[in-house]
């Protein structure tokens, strides 16, 4: 039962793992810098970071991909449902549709020119198991795939590279020798740990490493939050998604 809609979480799977290592390697790439800026307001020496480089084209589509193939995946076992185990043709437009309130959904499934009017017990199905309504039910993750879905058919989802921390080794400064220093960079790219007196006059330092988290940006859905473990939440929301439905139906059928 549902092969098909898990066909397209492995792929929204393997979608995940390639951005995990596409983010890593350019990461682990020669795509930033940090050098010592003179503060002319306090005459302190700051420790700035940029990058260089922009992040992979490819990082963008590889979000949408897996987005769309976890709504996709949804989608099918909705219209397998339909089809297989109701027994009901579908229609080009049978998709899970998101309304506002449970009985809203009951309703439109089960009356007039429902689809499920001759299984209302297939309708409870979709109700208890996806829960594609909204009232009562904002936290659902099946809204912030379908948000994140729309999204990206109008923005493309462009991930943000957030600098987190700094570690830089054998740090030269005014006479003075540090092994290494682990500094928390500032949302201005300033080291906040690595200011130094007016008096000092040279700074150098051997290597650098810098730590970054890759966020979902601003103004879109799951804004803030880092995107390889909050698409692996979706995916595990999905497989359990498909999971409870099958669970449900093989009640009816005993």
């Amino acid at each position: 039962m549902f092969e098909s809609a898990r066909l397209k979480i492995e792929r929204a799977k393997k979608h995940i793992n390639d951005l995990h290592d596409l983010c890593n390697t350019y990461v682990a790439s020669n795509f930033c810098e940090l050098w010592v800026e003179k503060d002319e307001k306090s005459g302190d020496y700051l420790l700035r970071l940029a990058q260089t480089k922009e992040p992979p084209s490819d990082i963008p589509l590889i979000i949408g991909d897996a987005v769309h193939n976890l709504r996709s995946s949804l989608d099918i076992a909705y219209c397998e449902l339909i089809r297989d185990i109701a027994g009901i043709s579908l229609t080009p437009k049978t998709q899970i549709k998101i309304v506002k309130t449970r009985n809203e959904l009951v309703s439109g499934l089960t009356k007039g020119k429902g689809i499920l009017v001759s299984r209302p017990d297939i309708a409870e199905v979709i109700a208890t198991t996806l829960r594609p309504y909204k009232d009562g039910n904002e936290d659902s993750l099946l809204h912030v795939i379908h948000d994140l879905n729309i999204t990206d058919k109008h923005i493309i989802l462009i991930p943000i590279f957030c600098p987190s921390k700094a570690e830089i080794t054998n740090i030269k400064m005014g006479g003075l020798t540090i092994g290494k220093l682990v500094a928390d960079i500032g949302p201005d790219g300033v080291l906040n740990i690595a200011r130094m007196g007016g008096g000092v006059t040279d700074f150098s330092f051997d290597s650098q490493s810098v730590s970054f988290s890759v966020l979902f940006g601003k103004d879109q859905p799951l804004s803030g939050k880092p995107v390889v473990s909050e698409l692996r939440n979706l995916v595990k929301y999905t497989e359990n998604a498909l999971q409870s439905i099958q669970d449900a139906v093989l009640k009816l059928e005993t």
